[in-house]
C-alpha cells in the first residue's frame, strides 16, 4: 500500500514539475527566448502532450535548435492524442514533405480522416482535395489506418468536449 501510495506521489511530482516546465517555457518563447523556451520543453515534452506539440514545432522552425524534422513528426505523433493541431502539423508534413520527411499522401489522408471526423470543416475539405489525387486502394488503406488509430486511441478526441455557459454565452473547454 505504502509502495503505491509513493509510486502515486512519484508521477503526481512528475507531473508538477512538467506543467511548471511547461508553463515557463511559454513565458520565454513570448519573451522569443527560443533557447530557453525549447530547453524548458524538452524537459517537460516527457508527460506533457501540449510541450511536446511546442517542442516538435520549434524542431520543425529551427527555434531555438537546429531543424529537426523527423524528430518534430515523432513529438507530434506523441501529441495528436490530446493536441487537434499536431494532427494537422502530420497531414501537413506528410502531404508536403520535409527533409528527410517523404512526402505521403495517404499517411495525410490517414491524419485528415482523423481531425474531419470531429466536424473540422477544413481538415473535411483538405481530404476530399487529397483523396482526388489518390486511388481506391490508397484511399482505404488511409481509412483503415485512421480507423485503427482511433481505435488504439480510444481518447483521442476528448479535447473537442465544449460546454456552454448561459450566463455569458462563451465556449470553455472542460
Amino acid at each position: 500500500m505504502l509502495e503505491t501510495n509513493l509510486k502515486v506521489l512519484g508521477e503526481v511530482i512528475v507531473q508538477q514539475i512538467a506543467d511548471y516546465n511547461y508553463k515557463e517555457g511559454i513565458s520565454a518563447w513570448l519573451s522569443q527566448d527560443y533557447a530557453t523556451a525549447y530547453e524548458l520543453f524538452k524537459e517537460s515534452a516527457k508527460t506533457h502532450p501540449i510541450a511536446q506539440y511546442h517542442m516538435g514545432c520549434m524542431l520543425y522552425c529551427g527555434q531555438g535548435t537546429s531543424k529537426d524534422y523527423l524528430r518534430a513528426v515523432t513529438l507530434f505523433e506523441k501529441a495528436a492524442t490530446q493536441v487537434p493541431q499536431a494532427i494537422y502539423a502530420l497531414s501537413k508534413i506528410y502531404l508536403y514533405g520535409s527533409v528527410g520527411v517523404v512526402r505521403d499522401k495517404q499517411k495525410a489522408l490517414k491524419w485528415l480522416n482523423i481531425i474531419a471526423t470531429e466536424d473540422q470543416e477544413y481538415a473535411a475539405v483538405l481530404r476530399d482535395t487529397v483523396e482526388q489525387t489518390l486511388n481506391h486502394d490508397q484511399i482505404l488503406k488511409a481509412q483503415r489506418a485512421s480507423k485503427e488509430w482511433i481505435k488504439e486511441n480510444p481518447s483521442w478526441n476528448q479535447w473537442i468536449i465544449l460546454t456552454t455557459t448561459e450566463s455569458d454565452d462563451t465556449l470553455m473547454l472542460e
